[in-house]
């Protein structure tokens, strides 16, 4: 079925009388074992935002661990028709991206959502304004005419080692949360048999340097790097990998003179920009070699 007609996809929305809070799981209904369970936060009135970001949008991204297809739901939760648009900013090009393809291009798509309905930005609808196969982005959605809306995004990726797909889900960001400082408190950089990373969107309105600090556990070890080139508007810098191919988007410095240091530790991190423009982290764990899910939690903004 489409996402967009099948009875068994949709939305909701939860209302009482007295404050509540939930959470959103999803996990398949046969499988031994079932090979993974999906849960996020549900979206309260604060996540409401005329702009939202989802750092991550994934058309057959295929790197050295495995494949991936990320997309991004949103739920007009205003009173009439939402008029949204979506702006992908290609952050990084896969094995299998095709030539002419750069980090930075722009790909936009829109899409009319009625009050109270969902609608999947996906390569599996191609509503994603033509993004190349091969390629992951950044996206920044907007209402342009003054409707609230939410959103979250659905990431699978196939591995090697792990029987079908390993799948995460993660609440979009509102652009009223977004500062030019946020930070994660957990971060792993092959450690044992998982590591991770965070993507950091430029989220403000100029181009800017992104600097980001890992601060390792137990230790007073600080390792800041900072971007080689501006990031664009609605692109992102992310460190999935950093102590393998961090040189290929970094400057290191602080207490690190080689990205190799940052291997075999966890990390707190904190990142900001230069020039003062908003972000928005997501933070991912996963294991290199494919045997385990993925995991993402969003990083947390913070008063600069």
């Amino acid at each position: 079925f489409s996402t967009m007609t099948s009875p068994c996809y949709g939305s909701a929305i939860i209302t009482s009388d007295n404050p509540i809070a939930g959470v959103l799981i999803e996990h398949p209904h046969s499988g031994t074992p079932i090979t993974f369970v999906q849960a996020m936060r549900l979206s309260t009135p604060q996540d409401e935002s005329e702009k939202i970001y989802v750092p991550s949008v994934k058309n057959d991204f295929c790197g050295g661990s495995g494949c991936g297809v990320a997309g991004a739901a949103v739920l007009n939760t205003g009173d009439l028709a939402a008029e949204v648009t979506i702006t992908l900013t290609v952050t990084k090009l896969g094995i299998n991206a095709p030539g002419g393809v750069s980090k930075g291009d722009v790909y936009t798509d829109t899409a009319t959502i009625q009050p109270g309905e969902n609608y999947n930005f996906s390569k599996w609808n191609d509503n994603l304004g033509g993004l190349p196969e091969g390629t992951m982005a950044a996206a920044i959605i907007e209402c342009t005419n003054g409707q609230t809306i939410v959103g979250s995004s659905n990431d699978s990726k196939t591995q090697g080692d792990f029987p079908g797909q390993a799948k995460v889900k993660y609440a979009a960001f509102p652009d009223e949360l977004a500062t030019s400082k946020a930070a994660a408190p957990m971060v792993k950089e092959f450690l044992g048999v998982f590591t991770g990373g965070v993507t950091v969107q430029n989220v403000g309105t100029a181009s800017d340097y992104i600097n980001i600090e890992y601060h390792e556990f137990g230790t007073s070890s600080v390792c800041t790097m900072r971007t080689k080139n501006l990031i664009p508007v609605g692109g992102a810098a992310e460190t999935n990998f950093v102590s393998v191919v961090g040189g290929n988007q970094f400057t290191i410095g602080g207490d690190c003179t080689n990205f190799s240091q940052l291997a075999g530790s966890e990390y707190s991190v904190i990142a900001y920009t230069d020039g003062g423009e908003d972000i928005i982290v997501m933070v991912t764990e996963n294991t290199p070699n494919g045997t385990l899910d993925t995991s993402r939690y969003e990083g947390v903004n913070t008063t600069p």
